[in-house]
């Protein structure tokens, strides 16, 4: 493979997405029947060792993701490749090829395989990983909220066993997180991107330790040493897992703020909230096993990952039989690019002084500081507050975590809070003045209404709908967000148009495009706004042929009982169509793709 002139002019080519042949005109794949893809990617259908490229998976400042198969016996891998400009970072390379170093070292079960690394003609470098289905635990927390205790136990012991092949090997992970956490179809757990692993020094083959106070990592899941740039050692690890328990138990961060000094000196100086405060049926054991991970002091925490699952195996002994629901999942499964794309996304250097992203779960992630330069300011202003003991307690601002008026539902506990962003800002609306009525929601009119304020707010008018996410539904396709608990009325959109590179934009500055809102709907406070976040075009569901009300019609088909209120979700995942799931508790549940309502 040649790579092509870097001042070319790139063909407009057509790839099959299940082969990765190549055409000249649009079409069908000779091949497999499947309907081409027209692409400007010059790596699409290109053969990279003995695997041919397919599509793209995902993009970041750092590079590309790609899907890819070995022709001959149709095995799928996915393949991350670095970018040009990273390419003549040196430390930046070396930080990449440790991934594979340090995941062939460890060689388990629960952490995803790394099968080859070389360089492509031009000099990119590039590794071959294990394609895995499924979803991060960041999409299953998305989906589903706070995690049956028994579940979470199961699926931390498996990630805390992989922990500890990888710390008897003398490797630090040091960006654990959800996103780096794949919970597979079969509901075992996976352990990803081991890019900026710490490796013992007779392992690790680079010339120089990481810089004095450089940061590195994901500011939410750092531990105290961590984010005060210091030493870190595996207990380090243990206490980002004591992070991700409190999230999947609660479905919120310990520790939530805009500022990105604001959390590094929260990890370092504030107790975290207590986790039976957010959820009531967490048994003080469990409680105590969480907040014993969390502990500043690394001598405090529990010393080894097997010491971490002991505790927590023993502390779920008691849990009743509902609390170990089975995580398989069901109702198709998310794309590989939730896995491979975002969490290879989240590597790349931050162009700037950078905060992290308080965004909703599962889209948008706080940035990994590849390097720890942007950071390393922000420890040294910590560690001197920390000296002097000018440091304050931090009073929660209300927006962090906004509390709902007397019978108004709070915020879902499965996002994790964080201020609307509103790109024109309005007042919030009194009640008198809010065109729905909570108890009478239609569905359909609410997403419209969603779809037209994120028009207004960002300026342009093309946003689509992603997703909606309602509670409490009727067969009129009617939602009453007045009755019980925990209920929402969300929508998430994009827009076309806001992930077009800004014409003014120099060359060589890296454009993420954020063209994405999370939008949530109370009837007695009106819109909350959560992003600009990252795209989603290629999950966009517009047109929608179904509504609610035919869908509870065809469930009531089926079985569904008449006198019942659904919870309802219209979304795309992985390669299947769009369409709606209908669920009534534990006891119906119903799919319907939305090509039948045509």
């Amino acid at each position: 493979m040649t790579a092509p002139p870097a001042a070319a002019k790139l063909r407009r080519m057509w790839v099959c997405e299940e082969c990765g042949q190549r055409y000249g005109q649009a079409g069908h794949c000779t091949t497999d029947g499947k309907p081409l893809v027209a692409v400007d990617d010059p790596l699409l259908g290109e053969v990279i060792g003995n695997y041919r490229i397919t599509r793209l998976l995902g993009a970041g400042g750092m590079g590309r993701v790609y899907a890819a198969v070995q022709p001959a016996i149709h095995a799928r891998v996915a393949i991350k490749v670095l970018s040009l400009d990273t390419s003549q970072n040196r430390d930046l390379v070396d930080r990449f090829f440790s991934e594979a170093r340090a995941v062939n070292l460890i060689r388990h079960e629960n952490i995803v395989n790394v099968t080859d690394l070389a360089r492509l003609p031009d000099g990119r470098p590039y590794i071959v990983m294990e394609y895995l289905d499924g979803s991060p635990l960041s999409g299953v927390l998305r989906k589903r909220g706070p995690m049956p205790l028994g579940s979470t136990v199961q699926l931390m012991s498996e990630v805390l066993d992989a922990l500890a092949a990888a710390h008897a090997k003398g490797i630090v992970h040091r960006d654990l997180k959800p996103d780096n956490i794949f919970v597979t179809p079969g509901g075992r757990a996976k352990v990803l991107d081991f890019g900026i692993a710490k490796l013992a020094p007779e392992l690790s083959g680079m010339s120089a330790p990481t810089r004095a106070n450089a940061i590195m990592g994901t500011p939410p899941y750092m531990s105290p040493e961590q984010a005060a740039g210091k030493v870190v050692d595996t207990r380090s690890d243990l206490y980002s897992i004591g992070v991700i328990l409190y999230e999947m138990v609660t479905g919120g961060l310990p520790f939530v703020s805009e500022s990105l000094f604001d959390i590094l000196r929260m990890h370092i100086m504030e107790p975290p909230p207590p986790p039976r405060a957010r959820r009531g049926d967490l048994p003080p054991a469990m409680e105590h096993v969480i907040l014993a991970a969390l502990a500043k002091d690394p001598a405090q925490r529990p010393q080894t990952a097997q010491d971490l699952a002991g505790m927590l195996q023993q502390a779920a002994q008691a849990l009743p039989p509902e609390q170990w629901q089975s995580l398989r999942l069901t109702g198709g499964v998310m794309p590989p690019a939730h896995m491979t794309g975002r969490g290879f996304q989240s590597t790349a250097p931050a162009p700037g002084p950078a905060g992290p992203s308080t965004q909703p779960r599962g889209k948008s992630k706080t940035p990994l500081i590849a390097g720890g330069v942007a950071l390393a300011a922000v420890a040294g202003v910590v560690i001197f507050l920390l000296a002097s003991g000018g440091g304050k307690a931090h009073k929660p601002d209300p927006t962090d975590s906004p509390t709902p008026s007397a019978g108004q539902s709070p915020t879902p506990t499965g996002v994790r809070p964080s201020p609307p962003v509103v790109v024109n800002p309005t007042p919030t609306p009194t009640d008198s003045a809010l065109p729905f009525d909570g108890k009478h929601l239609d569905v359909m009119e609410v997403a419209r209404a969603a779809v037209a304020e994120a028009n207004r707010r960002g300026g342009t008018d093309d946003f689509q709908i992603v997703e909606i996410n309602v509670h409490n539904v009727n067969p009129e396709g009617i939602s009453d967000l007045t009755i019980g608990k925990d209920v929402i009325f969300m929508v998430d959109v994009a827009s076309k148009k806001l992930a077009v590179r800004p014409s003014n934009l120099p060359k060589g500055v890296p454009f993420e495009p954020q063209c994405g809102f999370r939008i949530y709907y109370w009837p007695t406070r009106g819109w909350d706004f959560r992003g600009p976040d990252e795209c989603e075009l290629e999950e966009v569901i517009e047109p929608i042929h179904c509504t609610p009300k035919r869908v509870w019609q065809m469930a009531l088909g089926a079985g569904a009982p008449r006198d019942a209120v659904a919870w309802m979700v219209a979304q795309k995942w992985s390669d299947d169509p769009p369409g709606w799931t209908l669920r009534i508790g534990e006891e119906f549940s119903f799919e319907v793709a939305d090509a039948d309502c045509k």
